[in-house]
């Protein structure tokens, strides 16, 4: 077993309930790609430089500061651990709200809290309490020296700890001028269709089916070059234009063909239909 990242409490009302946390992520596998210069294959390094001087610093002379009125007010790693100090540190419910409540937006990240000694018999009260009410605990976490807004929660029978953004982290659809475009109209036969077709493509969240398959594919590409005994080129700069719709086609002639190419099952099926319907979409065009 791993050892947990952090050690606290869960203060439910009067109730004090004793939890290791452990982080539910996992890094995914991720190709190491460098920089490098394309005209002469050679890696690229970053360093860390004082604006003034212009000499690189070393790492244990960097530290973080606070600009006001011009200057920098320099903050060491007790400072940090002294704020920390005059807030109580855990897990505190604030309130409990419905489960379906909090917008995914908000959610950030997970970890799994595991009762501590002494503490399996309320750890299994506010669980058992939490699946049975269908609410989440909005709480304060305290967690080494910062201070979060999470949901407390229930995952396959584990009090799951789940970091929230702040109402201030997110912009609002509104702020950014978003807004229905005036010709998104649809009549009554296009949403019966569409919905026919979300119907046919409707199947159980198996997350296990999906995998990172541009990682995959730029893998075989790298191992091909490999093969190849290709070196490296001075590349050219791609431009980056933004896909527009085709500027003439049926909605309803594209929905047809879908639900028609439809299959029962989804995965490898479903992503052939997928690439189906993206070739039917281009020869409407």
């Amino acid at each position: 077993m791993p050892r947990p990242m952090w050690k606290g409490n869960i203060s439910f009302g009067l109730v004090i309930i004793p939890v290791s946390m452990f982080s539910a992520e996992q890094a995914a596998v991720q190709l190491d790609l460098d920089m490098i210069d394309s005209r002469d294959g050679q890696r690229v390094r970053y360093k860390r430089v004082n604006e003034k001087s212009g000499k690189e610093v070393p790492w244990k002379s960097i530290a973080k500061g606070y600009m006001h009125d011009g200057d920098y007010v320099v903050l060491s790693d007790a400072d940090f651990k002294k704020a920390a100090a005059q807030i109580v540190r855990g897990i505190e419910i604030q309130e409990f709200v419905p489960e379906d409540s909090i917008s995914p937006l908000y959610f950030q990240r997970p970890y799994y809290l595991a009762p501590g000694k002494g503490g399996e018999k309320a750890y299994a009260l506010l669980r058992e309490a939490l699946v049975k009410t269908k609410q989440v605990g909005v709480a304060k976490a305290v967690i080494h020296t910062r201070e979060h807004l999470a949901a407390l929660t229930v995952v396959d029978g584990v009090l799951t700890l789940m970091v929230l953004r702040f109402a201030e982290e997110l912009r609002a659809p509104s702020d950014l001028e978003i807004a229905p475009p005036a010709k998104g109209k649809v009549n009554a036969r296009e949403l019966s269709m569409a919905q026919e077709l979300v119907k046919g493509m409707s199947g159980k969240w198996e997350p296990e089916k999906y995998h990172d398959e541009y990682r995959d594919a730029l893998k075989s590409f790298i191992e091909k070059k490999i093969e190849a005994g290709d070196k490296p080129t001075k590349s050219k700069k791609d431009e980056e234009e933004e896909e527009e719709a085709p500027a003439s086609y049926s909605i309803m002639e594209l929905l047809k063909k879908s639900v028609a190419q439809k299959k029962p099952a989804r995965g490898a099926a479903g992503a052939g239909a997928s690439r189906s319907a993206k070739k039917t979409r281009r020869k409407a065009g």
